[in-house]
């Protein structure tokens, strides 16, 4: 049973790796940017009002959104805004 999982895992992570796939990514990024905007900014609220375990959780969505070419900038009402950066 282990031989299928692994088989399974070893797929998608293959997947992963394709332009096909970072490029999906990158569309629902673009598509969905407010919603990503809108819970940056709960999450970073939360953290504000003392949640300090909610950062874990922030910084794992803030560098998921990095690592497909965009920026996450935050003004200092905690506001977050996701830009396409150039390369």
């Amino acid at each position: 049973m282990s031989y299928a999982s692994d088989f399974l895992n070893d797929l998608f992570g293959a997947y992963q790796t394709t332009s096909q796939y970072r490029d999906n990514v990158k569309l629902e990024l673009a598509i969905r940017k407010k919603y990503f905007e809108d819970n940056l900014n709960e999450m970073w609220a939360a953290y504000r009002k003392g949640r300090v375990t909610v950062i874990v959780d922030y910084n794992a969505q803030v560098s998921e959104i990095k690592k497909y070419g965009y920026k996450v900038l935050r003004n200092s009402e905690g506001i977050h805004k996701i830009i396409l950066s150039e390369r």
